[in-house]
Parts: structure tokens; C-alpha cells; sequence
């Protein structure tokens, strides 16, 4: 199976392209780069692959699901940005259980707590 798989995935900001035609196919359990040059799309692929962002056109799946279709695989996934930003009215706690909660997942304070 694929972890990642795109199709012709692209996104563009009203007439500039950020990503154009990406073709991408990462087979499950390998550690992959995705390297490129300043400007070149890697951010926006990655907002495109958690669906903080809406391709333009294209497909792309994760784990096998249709990223469009469905935000199941989300609950599979973890990301890291390069520099992290958090709510600054949260407490730690407090962001733990709000991003629980909007995950769906069951009994957070218990894992909260470990």
C-alpha cells in the first residue's frame, strides 16, 4: 500500500501556481525528504495532504483513503511544522483536550494524563 499517492495535484493562488501536476507516490513504511527550493510548493503540498488547504485540481490519498472524501486518515497521521504555533489563551491541558476533541478521540484525559 502507499502512504502518500497524488494525482495531477495542484494549487493555485488566483493566477499563481503554488503546486502544478504533482504526480507522487510513497510506498508505506520508508523515510521520505521532500526537498526543493524556497518557493517551490513543498508547504502548500503539505497543507494540501492534511486538508488545511483545498487543491485546485487533482487527487491525492492518504493510507489508501481519498483525502476529499473523507478525514479519517487524519486520526493516523502526525505533523510537525517547522515552527510550531499554539493558541496562547490555552493551557497546555487545555490544547490537549481541545485538539482531542476535535479529533474525536475517545477518552482524552486519560491519555492526557500519561
Amino acid at each position: 500500500m502507499l502512504a502518500i499517492k497524488t494525482e495531477g495535484l495542484s494549487k493555485y493562488f488566483n493566477n499563481k501556481k503554488a503546486v502544478e501536476d504533482l504526480n507522487l507516490q510513497v510506498p508505506e513504511g520508508v523515510i521520505f525528504g521532500y526537498l526543493g527550493p524556497n518557493g517551490a510548493g513543498k508547504t502548500t503540498t503539505i497543507r494540501l495532504l492534511l486538508s488545511l488547504a483545498k487543491p485546485t485540481k487533482g487527487r491525492a490519498y492518504i493510507l489508501g483513503e481519498n483525502i476529499s472524501k473523507s478525514r479519517n486518515y487524519l486520526k493516523k497521521i502526525g505533523f510537525l511544522p517547522e515552527v510550531p504555533s499554539f493558541y496562547n489563551f490555552f493551557t497546555a491541558k487545555e490544547f490537549l483536550n481541545f485538539i482531542s476533541d476535535i479529533s474525536g478521540m475517545v477518552k482524552p484525559n486519560k491519555k492526557i494524563e500519561e
